[in-house]
This record gives C-alpha cells, structure tokens and sequence, in this order.
C-alpha cells in the first residue's frame, strides 16, 4: 500500500496541471449548468444567433459538457503513459515495485481525477435541482460505473498501447474509421438499393446480438490492461484490439438475425387473443430508394389499415416479413426488414409496409392477382394511469417526471412569440413512459396575429420513453420538454401550433406499460401490384 501511495502521489506532483485543468472544467460544469436551468425558458422564447450564442448561457454547458470528458481523458493518458508500457527499455521495472502496484497507483489517479469529481459534481447538481441525493445513491453509483466502463477503460487500455499522446489520437483515429468502415455496407445498400450485405444490416436495426458485444466490449480492454502490465506484450495487444474491432463487424453481419427475430418477437400462442387486425388500406403504390429508380428493382408500397381489439393500445412497429405468392405457384419472400419501423398511437389506423421485389419477378406477378402473406414484429404497450392535469402557474412537480415550470403566459392583448411549452428537470432520466394529450382548442396560450383558432376536433400527442435506467452522461439531471409534437386535425389554414401549453392548460396524461413483444401474421388475397409506370421517389 504504501508504494502504491507514493507512486500515486509522484504522478500527481508530475501531472498537477492536468489535475488542475480537469478540476476547473467540472467546478465551470457545475457552475454554469445550474444557470442554464434558470434561463431555459427565456432562452427558448428569445433564441441567439451569429456571434451572439457565445456569450449565452446554454453555451456553456455544451461546450463543458465536451472539456470535461477530454479533461479527464488527457491526463489519464498522459499518467498511463508516464511510466511506459511500450518497447522493452522501461526504467520502473527496476524499481522495487511491482506491475500490480503501478497499476493500482493509474487507476487511484483516475478514481481522483474522473470519478470522485464527477460524483461530488453529480450530487451537488442533484440537490441544486431540488432532488434529495440520498434518494438517488444507487443510480449515481450505477453512473459511476457507466462512466468507467464506457469512457475511462477503453482510453485506459489504449493508452497502455500507446507511448505518446500522438499515438493515442492515431489509435482513435483508426478505430474511428473502423467503425466507419464497417458502416459502408449500409450506406452503399440506402445508395445503390442493392447489396448481399443488406439483409443483415437492415435486421441489425431492429433485433439485437446483445450480451455477446457487451461481453466482449469489456473483457478486451480489461484483457488488454492486464496482460500489457503483466507481461507488456505491446504487438499482441494491438491485434486483440483489431480482432475486436472485426468481432463487431462480424457479429453485425453474419448473426442469426432470422432466429434472433423469431426468438425476440415471438408468434401469437395457439388460442391467444390477436391485438391488432391488418387490411388493405389504399391503392398500392411504388417508390424508390433514391431519386434514380434501380432498374434491378421495383418498390412496393402496401398501404394498410390496423384495427386495435382494443382502443388503448400504443403500437411500435420494428419490422416487417413479406412473401408474394402468385396463382401459378410463383413465390418471391423478401425477407425482414426494419424499413417498416413506425410508432402508431391510439389516434393512428394507417400504415405503410414497403418492400422490394426484383424486377424478373416482378414482370411476372405484375399482371396477376396475388397473395401477400404479411408478418410484423411489434411491441404494444396498453395505456393505464389516465388522468386531467391542469398546467399550474411557476414551478411545480408532476408525479413520476420531475420539476417542471411553464412558459409564463403573455401579457394581455400581446404575443411575444416563441414556443409553449413545459421545461422539466428529472433526476437520472427522463420518464419510462409518459403520453401527452392536447386539446388545442383547450390551451389557454394566445394564438400568433392573424392566425385563425383550431378546430374543436384537433389536438396534439406526445410519448415520451426511455429506460428505468439512468441515463449515459455527465450531469445526473435530465432536461425534456413537455409539449405536443405530433398533430392531428389540423388543416394547413390553421397552421401548426408554437407547443400551445401554458399555465391553466388542460392536459390528459397517462402512463402505458408494455405487454409485449409479438409478431402477427395475415394473408391478404387478391391483392393487385402497381404499375411500375408510377415511380416516384420515396
């Protein structure tokens, strides 16, 4: 223990400024983060432009919110770099102390410079948004870990094989461009519209490989860490990270996604209750994947209506399987896709299922009345905790969200312009699910001059979702806005509406939890392809 200590405290002699640097950021972090919650809504109301955002307050946080993750990366690669992993003229192996306690004394430098700050910064924010800390010691600690995991340990391992600063921008560089790289088979099939690779990718949307990546995206780098200080293999090291890099690559291409889908989205049970029926909604249309048509192709746009068993249910369509299926016998089965991935909410009835069929194929069906055997994998949520909340003046706490405050009203007989709507703070993340219905007609805000009033028939939703778990980052304290999104029975006279939530507003939340995860299968008859006369870009 007591070498550990003094290893530790000769790097932060050494690399004091560093500390210092990276201290400053978090403590400018804290301070201007705070004050931008202030001025939220004035902000949003007034806006900034040209040389004017530097001198905002939102500025800052986003920029420190991008100096402090790099204050933190600078000098844990400069401490792991002080005492050289890389070639065999290493001075500290003839100290008399071992790997493990250089090792140890790296990681209490990090622990110093990144975690403990981050933690004192994350509970001071808390406490400064009006949530008791206490409250929240598992999800910061989880934070914590997040951070560690995903931030600190990747830039650990490569720094340990790497023995400049340079060499270490040169290591992202190329994992970078890997990454890149191994993203082309999904921008070369949206561009050209054809590649063998292009069932994997589009599956890969949709369905997920998990654990396996994230098993391997923390053992390599803990792997690398130890085997470097152990035994300072500097060339097996670098290929363990370029095996990773194409273990990712390789696990997004050629995973058994077809399994993987059935296994995630499984059919309804012999006797279950179906949620949702399918039927033709329209005339068949056409599209392409770029303004040049594909003449090895033809798209097909299947227009549909859903019927809901029951008027609560909140739809996410991830994906869909179509198969053709001519009188002759001819079939054509175009696989999964995750082009189809739609939310639809109790308002919704119509959707679109494309697909592609190739042009031989579609030469022959064209002119025949056909079957189409439709799969979709979806997550339905039914909708529950359904309640009024009428919008009060200032500050307030809306249950199971956070604190929120409206946007003032205007002054009598004046429109100040700029959006309506409720800012909310929420500790850790933003709420699992909360569903938001406007009826405009109900909003209290006063309309833009000269814009007519809406309709008694229109209103606004808005499904805000994300995980229990708290969310990657630094400040624990997450920002969303309350306000309508999507409209509905809104003519283009009327024009769309600036948020329309102010203080005295009537809004009706709820809550709707998930179900499950299913696939539904139907078979539409006689169904007639288009004319392929009628592309048109989609």
């Amino acid at each position: 223990m007591k070498l550990i200590f003094q290893i530790f405290l000769r790097d932060v002699r050494h690399l004091w400024r560093e500390l210092a640097v990276s201290y400053a950021v978090v403590i400018a972090y804290g301070w201007s983060t705070p004050r931008y919650w202030v001025h939220l809504e004035e902000w949003a109301a007034t806006g900034a432009s040209g040389l004017g955002v530097f001198f905002e307050v939102p500025f800052w946080p986003r920029l420190l919110v991008v100096l402090v993750p790099l204050a933190w990366l600078v000098a844990i690669v400069r401490v792991v770099q002080s005492d050289s992993l890389v070639g065999n003229r290493q001075f500290w192996v003839t100290r008399p102390f071992g790997w493990k306690q250089v090792l140890a004394a790296k990681i209490s430098f990090a622990l110093i410079c990144a975690n403990l700050p981050l933690l004192i910064l994350e509970v001071y924010l808390l406490a400064k948004a009006g949530f008791a800390p206490t409250h929240y010691l598992v999800g910061l600690l989880w934070m914590q870990c997040l951070t560690s995991f995903i931030l600190l340990l990747p830039v650990i391992a490569l720094a340990t094989v790497t023995a400049t600063v340079g060499q270490f921008l040169l290591g992202v560089l190329l994992i970078v461009l890997a990454q890149f790289l191994s993203g082309l088979p999904s921008l070369l099939h949206i561009s050209m519209g054809t590649s063998f690779l292009s069932e994997p990718v589009e599956l890969s949307q949709f369905t997920s490989t998990d654990p396996l990546p994230t098993i391997l995206l923390l053992a390599f780098p803990l792997v690398i860490i130890g085997l470097q200080y152990a035994r300072r293999r500097t060339l097996l090291s670098r290929w363990l990270i370029v095996c990773l890099m194409a273990a990712l690559v390789l696990i997004t291409l050629f995973a058994p996604y077809r399994t993987l889908v059935h296994r995630q989205y499984p059919p309804l049970n012999a006797g279950e209750k179906t949620p949702i029926h399918l039927a033709i909604g329209g005339t068949l249309g056409t599209w392409t994947r770029t303004s040049k048509p594909d003449p090895n192709e033809v798209g097909i746009v299947l227009p549909l209506t859903i019927e809901r068993t029951s008027p609560d249910f909140f739809l996410i369509m991830k994906g869909s399987h179509v198969e053709v299926e001519s009188q002759n016998g001819l079939k054509w089965d175009a696989g999964w896709t995750s082009m189809n991935s739609l939310t639809l909410l109790p308002p919704d009835h119509n959707a679109n299922v494309s697909f592609a069929v190739p042009t031989d194929f579609y030469q022959q069906f064209r002119d025949l009345d056909v079957k189409v055997r439709l799969t979709l994998a979806f997550t339905y949520f039914q909708d529950a905790n359904r309640r009024t909340f009428v919008v009060p003046s200032g500050a307030f706490t809306l249950p199971d969200a956070g604190r929120c405050t409206a946007t003032p009203l205007d002054p009598p007989n004046v429109y100040s312009g700029g959006p309506k709507v409720v800012f909310c703070l929420a500790p850790l993340h933003r709420p699992a699910s909360l569903f938001l219905n406007l009826k405009l007609s109900d909003s209290t805000c006063k309309r833009p001059p000269g814009r007519p009033s809406v309709s008694a028939s229109a209103f606004g939703t808005e499904w805000i979702q994300n995980s229990d778990s708290p969310e990657f980052g630094i400040s624990p304290v997450v920002q969303f806005e309350l306000a309508p999104f999507q409209y509905h029975n809104i003519s283009t006279s009327e024009g769309l509406p600036d948020g329309m939530i102010c203080p005295g507003t009537p809004l009706t939340l709820s809550n709707p939890q998930k179900v499950g995860d299913i696939q539904i299968t139907q078979q539409l008859d006689n169904v007639h392809l288009p004319d392929n006369g009628s592309l048109r870009p989609r």
